[in-house]
């Protein structure tokens, strides 16, 4: 059959002239085909089929398809891999999905997906304790860095907590992270311009100075210098933006009034992004919540009253939500809507001056959403009706942008669920332990004692803290405190003879640990000196253990070794050494001794106890001195508390917690170190000791309840996520993220593109072997330095890569998240890694932009069946919207199916979506035949997909403004109500202050009301002013509207 027909536009090859074919010949004996061509050079010449090609616009995926011209699945697979890679902006494809040596769990995205759902890049995450905050800050971080978008970023936590931010951001996600002393240091890093600030602070920093007049004099006089004290006040004169802003323990934030919410009120409006993190986002009321949402988006959360009033509105969705996932029917779900009434109320001078109670039906008439909702709600129930109610609902709910919440009950499935096995282990020291233990606490008693006026022997004040140490190290160790610490480190027991009942009990617990087949075993201590002695009498033993602290660098690889080494038995950890460090391959843990803080002891038990945990039961062996301190207090405390039987919540705001001790008001965290205190310095009686530790168990008990009780409240009030739940289904079964399989097939792309002479191959499940020639040793080395990414950021990476390769010919590497989880020390390539980095800049360059059209085959299934052809046309659609004043864009991908053999769109989405999930990883290369290249078919296709993009991106832009249309008239209709009754309640006051006056003849009196009705008229002209001002925003103009490209055009064949 001929290629070309009457009328074709062709090129010749050999001279580039272009011609119109004017005649087909009949094909020669030999199959051999001739056409009669006009040349744009006014000859007419025979011309035979090979010495021509098409002329047509190369770049147009349609044109190409028509002449034959399709890349192959190879080649559709590195393009498809390259766009996901460079276009990481799409909201239908997340970058970091599995991108990060952690364990997957689905709804630790749901922050992710909100996030970037979020007009303005604002959100509290109030999950409960337990469930991977960190991790989710982390992917939210990872998914910017794909975006192109991650610069300065900086972490605000308690100071506790700034090693384990550290920790965890660079093992897990790869993010390199400085903890910053002095504001002075930050100060110094952003004014370098370089935009890769990656700054870990405490709260401190964020406080506003409290003498803001001597503050103001002194940068003044610094501004010269350009030397500034105090960040705040450097960011109000020096405007740098951040990235992101993330506040871990947002809840220390809560109070309006002090300095460190003043301060992060500026922080936060020099930040593109704010992510705040908290289990406890309500301590004490509503108003908490509403200060934390304030200085996430001051514009929308201006006013605590109308916020409450929302709150109100938003219940009823909520609870709509959850009847619909609990299969409720949608004609109940409907009555109960319908009827459901709010109210709502303003105040001013703590006097009620409007209130009015509305039905839902009433408040939402002619709202679009809602009335969508009733006609959703009246018709056929089906799968599809409840998605699209589910996403309808959660945009009525309007805290659903801003606010994410999940509880543990919801995601049972993806939580480990062992049970925590106490056991007490009490030891009775040998006499001459006791002996020691005597002598060094009355001889260190002696020496920091004096006699009062009266003759007694007194501690000195810093004796009193120092008692309170000297006594945790000695009952941690006796032998341990008594060595010298330069003789543990090499090795030197200088009391080896000496008999030690806690080692003995420590050897005791290992051999039944052991008996029950698990070979590893976690020692938590908190001294440095006892570790190092532990690991002594332990090798005498038989034991080989590692050990990590504060001061050891290389805390990861220690303890993969521990993990992987079948010869390592035990690891020995002291508190800051194992922030951040997951341990859950071990069941077992012992506390050598016990923290006071039970926040401590919650997190060296979590070390274990955490996601991945597949022991059903989690041992916790606790050492305990008989007639000690810690039998008679930590382990009645802490055992009536339950912490050693499950998390108790968090534990963190629990103890900040405010509470009345002898009518002055302090945190429970202040009592219990003052009880800690006293029990180490005072000879209190049994009944004393009791009396204080009732009166602490009950405080914990009552703040856990109320916290509890604050919690459940929030969360059937602000938000249900079933929708994003679902959302993160969809994009795992579409794979839309760069799967590991995709990689993988990216590499081997560059070893037979590029890299001829280097070799990959899987030596076991999930792990490779990446192979160097010794006659080309710099092989690899050289295309990273050709083709590598040099910014700033990723210079570090490529040291830590080369550096970590060396010389080495052959190194292990792996594509798994779950594989780079279990082993660290194997190369985990994710996109972010400089090999795939470098992979992606050599494929832009060297791969040809117009090649948009390919040809592959999928084998058949239960929904796709053998014979079957389709056109899936791959597009981008870019929406685009002005958030106040500043132009937002989210883009997604959009298949497009069409059925070669009716000549029609497909509709059915679940054939769609398995086409488009299975050709990102599951085609077979297939050539093209003259049939795949009909023209006419091609130009109605054309006309097909115009016609449903156009009516896509209409349907598209018409819900975007009914959405923004709902929202906006429910702010208005809230703002004009606050308003009017503030302006209402002057007015009265004008009008009884006049009525006044014309009955008064005082004129000291007269004088005094017209003062105050000056007054009323100016309150009512600003309350106007800020009125018209805040509508303005609300009735911004977002200028919505939507872009298309097609990215790609496929034919896939059925085998």
């Amino acid at each position: 059959m001929a290629l070309f027909n009457i009328g074709d536009n062709v090129i010749l090859l050999d001279r580039d002239v272009k011609g119109t074919v004017v005649k087909v010949a009949k094909p020669s004996r030999t199959g051999r085909q001739l056409y009669m061509v006009n040349l744009s050079t006014g000859n007419t010449e025979d011309v035979f089929e090979d010495d021509l090609k098409a002329d047509f616009n190369e770049r147009d995926p349609f044109e190409r398809c028509k002449n034959g011209i399709y890349g192959s699945y190879a080649e559709y697979s590195k393009k498809n891999t390259t766009f996901k890679i460079m276009n990481s902006n799409n909201n239908s494809t997340i970058s970091s999905l599995k991108a990060s040596k952690t364990l997957f769990r689905a709804y630790q995205f749901k922050p992710l997906l909100k996030f970037l759902n979020s007009p303005n890049r604002r959100l509290l995450v109030a999950d409960e304790v337990g469930l991977g905050k960190t991790i989710e800050a982390g992917h939210i971080m990872l998914e910017l860095k794909a975006r192109r978008e991650l610069g300065n970023v900086l972490i605000v936590c308690p100071k506790s907590l700034q090693e384990k931010w550290k920790a965890e951001l660079f093992e897990k996600f790869g993010l390199t992270f400085k903890i910053v002393e002095s504001a002075k240091d930050l100060i110094a890093d952003l004014d370098s311009k370089s935009n890769t600030v990656r700054a870990i602070v405490n709260y401190e920093k964020m406080r506003m100075p409290k003498d803001k007049k001597k503050e103001k004099e002194n940068n003044q006089k610094n501004s010269a210098k350009k030397k500034y004290t105090n960040l705040v006040d450097y960011l109000s004169q020096n405007p740098q933006r951040f990235s992101l802003v993330l506040c871990d323990e947002a809840h220390k934030m809560r109070n309006r009034e002090t300095q460190t919410y003043k301060g992060a009120e500026i922080i936060m409006n020099q930040a593109d992004a704010v992510l705040f993190l908290t289990a406890t986002p309500v301590m004490i009321n509503e108003e908490n919540l509403y200060n934390l949402l304030h200085l996430l988006d001051n514009s929308r959360y201006f006013n605590y009253e109308i916020f409450r009033n929302r709150m109100n509105e938003n219940r009823p969705f909520v609870e709509a939500i959850t009847n619909l996932n609990h299969s409720v029917a949608l004609s109940d779900i409907y009555k109960k809507l319908i009827t459901t009434n709010v109210s709502a109320s303003f105040s001013a001078n703590e006097e009620i001056i409007f209130t009015k109670s509305s039905n839902i039906a009433e408040l939402y008439k002619d709202d679009p959403i809602f009335e969508e909702i009733k006609d959703l709600l009246h018709g056929k129930d089906t799968p599809k009706v409840r998605a699209r109610l589910q996403y309808l609902l959660a945009t009525m709910s309007v805290m659903n942008t801003v606010f994410s919440r999940t509880r543990k009950r919801e995601v049972t499935t993806d939580m480990s669920q062992a049970e925590r096995h106490p056991h007490l282990c009490k030891v009775q020291l040998y006499d001459d332990e006791q002996e020691e233990f005597d002598r060094v606490i009355e001889e260190y008693t002696d020496d920091n004692s004096y006699e009062d006026w009266w003759g007694e022997e007194r501690l000195t004040q810093g004796g009193a803290l120092g008692l309170v140490q000297r006594k945790r190290q000695v009952a941690s160790s006796v032998w341990g405190y008594q060595n010298e610490e330069a003789s543990l480190d090499k090795g030197i027991d200088q009391f080896a003879n000496e008999k030690d009942a806690k080692v003995d009990m420590l050897i005791r617990i290992i051999e039944e640990v052991f008996a029950g087949g698990t070979k590893k075993l976690v020692v938590f201590a908190l001294f440095r000196r006892t570790l190092k002695y532990l690991s002594i009498r332990l090798k005498k033993a038989g034991y080989n253990s590692v050990i990590i602290h504060g001061q050891i660098d290389n805390r990861s690889e220690i303890l993969q070794k521990f993990k992987n080494d079948d010869s390592i038995h035990i690891l020995l950890s002291s508190e800051v050494g194992s922030e951040g460090l997951d341990m859950q391959f071990c069941n077992s843990m012992v506390n050598y001794d016990l923290p006071w803080n039970p926040m401590v002891v919650e997190q060296r038990i979590g070390r274990i106890d955490r996601f991945g945990q597949k022991s059903p039961v989690v041992n916790i062996y606790n050492i305990i001195v008989a007639g000690s301190i810690q039998e008679d207090i930590y382990m009645r405390l802490l055992e009536r508390i339950g912490i050693f039987r499950g998390t108790i919540g968090d534990m963190e705001a629990i103890l900040d917690a405010q509470i009345e001790v002898n009518g002055k008001s302090m945190t429970i965290q202040d009592v219990y170190n003052q009880m800690e205190k006293e029990f180490f310095t005072k000879d209190l009686t049994q009944e004393e000791k009791e009396r204080k530790i009732a009166e602490v168990e009950l405080a914990i008990e009552n703040e856990r309840e109320n916290l509890q009780h604050l919690q459940e409240g929030l969360s059937n009030t602000l938000t249900n996520d079933a929708y994003f739940r679902d959302e993160i289904n969809r994009i795992l079964y579409n794979n839309a993220y760069v799967t590991e399989e995709e990689l993988q097939n990216y590499v081997h792309s560059l070893l037979r593109q590029h890299l001829t002479t280097c070799n990959m191959e899987e030596i076991k499940k999930g792990i490779m072997e990446f192979k160097i020639p010794l006659t080309q040793p710099s092989a690899l080395k050289n295309f990273l330095v050709q083709y590598g990414d040099y910014s700033d950021e990723a210079q570090i990476s490529i040291s830590q890569f080369r550096h970590r390769i060396g010389e080495k010919m052959s190194f292990k590497l792996t594509f798994s998240q779950e594989v780079a989880y279990e082993d660290s020390s194997i190369n985990y390539l994710n996109i972010y890694h400089p090999m795939i980095q470098a992979c992606l800049n050599y494929f832009s360059k060297h791969d040809e932009e117009k090649n948009t059209s390919f040809s592959f085959a999928l084998e058949s299934d239960e929904l796709l069946h053998e014979g079957e052809r389709y056109f899936m046309g791959l597009y981008q659609l870019t929406s685009h919207r002005m958030v106040q004043g500043v132009q937002k864009q989210t883009a997604e991908l959009l298949p497009v199916l069409f059925n070669t053999q009716t000549g029609k769109l497909v509709t059915d989405q679940q054939i769609i979506d398995r086409i488009y999930r299975r050709s990102q990883v599951e085609g077979y290369e297939r050539n093209v035949t003259n049939s795949d290249t009909n023209a006419d078919m091609i130009n109605d296709m054309r006309y097909d997909f115009a016609d449903f993009i156009r009516d896509e991106k209409k349907r598209r832009t018409e819900e975007a403004i009914r959405q923004t249309e709902s929202d906006r008239r429910r702010n208005e209709l809230q703002t004009m109500e606050y308003y009017q009754s503030r302006i209402k309640n002057h007015q009265q006051n004008i009008e009884n202050w006049q009525w006044l006056l014309e009955f008064n003849f005082d004129k000291k009196e007269s004088r005094r009301w017209q003062g105050a009705i000056r007054l009323a008229k100016a309150n009512m002209a600003q309350l106007a002013k800020e009125r018209d001002a805040h509508l303005q925003v609300i009735n911004e103009d977002q200028q919505l509207g939507i872009d298309e490209k097609l990215v790609s055009l496929n034919l896939i064949s059925i085998i």
